[in-house]
C-alpha cells in the first residue's frame, strides 16, 4: 500500500516538514531531490527547516489569507 501523502498545511515551516517527510518516504536524500528538481540541496536544506524563498513565502501568505490550505497529494498510478 502507497505512503499516505493526503496532508494539508499553512505555514511555511509545516510546509518544509512535509517536504521533508515525503523526500525521506521516497527514499531521496536532499542531493538526489536537488538534482531532480533543478536546485541546489541547500536549497532544499533552507525549505526543509522551514527558510523559504520569497516565491514560497508569497504563495504561503496568500494561502493564509485566503483561509487555505496546501495539500501534496500522489498522483493517480504513482505507486
Amino acid at each position: 500500500m502507497a505512503e499516505e501523502f493526503f496532508r494539508g498545511f499553512t505555514t511555511i515551516g509545516h510546509l518544509g516538514q512535509e517536504l521533508r517527510r515525503i523526500r525521506i518516504a521516497s527514499g531521496l536524500t536532499q542531493a538526489e531531490l536537488a538534482e531532480r528538481a533543478g536546485v541546489s540541496r541547500r536549497w532544499i536544506s533552507l525549505n526543509e527547516q522551514g527558510h523559504s524563498g520569497g516565491e514560497i513565502g508569497r504563495l504561503m501568505k496568500v494561502v493564509r489569507a485566503l483561509d487555505l490550505e496546501l495539500r501534496f497529494d500522489r498522483q493517480p498510478g504513482s505507486d
